[in-house]
């Protein structure tokens, strides 16, 4: 990911966090039976989404990323998105630790949303891919008529 493209990158991934956070937050709600929420939670959710998106610039790099790489830091990112979550829960107390059925939950839930996130990203990046190709295979077309005139 070029510099240029890192904030916008940042923007759409906090958006689409932000918009699963809440889906999730309204399933684990629905789930453990939890009735005393305030607003806080609100504001909770928009800066743990702030946080765990910015872990998306673990993508970032002046060369294209192998798919080995590309691997890896998937999987470093779970886990810094993990423990960011865990250490939220523990200190909004969102989840009560003593519980486990409550913990197992919400971990489960981190996993479904992480991989719903990353599923839209990817679905998100190779259609903009496709465009650029297209556009790309215009030029060329356009160019090469030009060149034979």
């Amino acid at each position: 990911m070029k510099d240029h493209k890192a904030i916008p990158h940042v923007l759409r991934d906090y958006f689409t966090i932000c918009t699963c956070s809440l889906a999730g937050s309204a399933a684990f709600l629905t789930i453990s039976s939890i009735k005393n929420i305030t607003y806080a939670l609100l504001w909770q959710i928009l800066f743990v989404s702030l946080v765990t998106s910015l872990t998306s610039l673990i993508y970032h790099s002046k060369h294209e990323l192998s798919k080995k790489s590309f691997l890896i830091r998937s999987i470093i990112q779970y886990f810094m998105i993990n423990a960011i979550l865990l250490f939220s829960a523990y200190f909004f107390k969102w989840v009560q630790f003593t519980e486990a059925n409550l913990v197992l939950t919400f971990v489960t839930l981190v996993f479904l949303i992480y991989a719903l996130v990353h599923t839209i990203i990817y679905f998100d990046d190779r259609f903009h891919a496709k465009l650029l190709n297209e556009k790309l295979s215009e030029y060329k077309k356009k160019r090469g008529e030009n060149i034979a005139e």
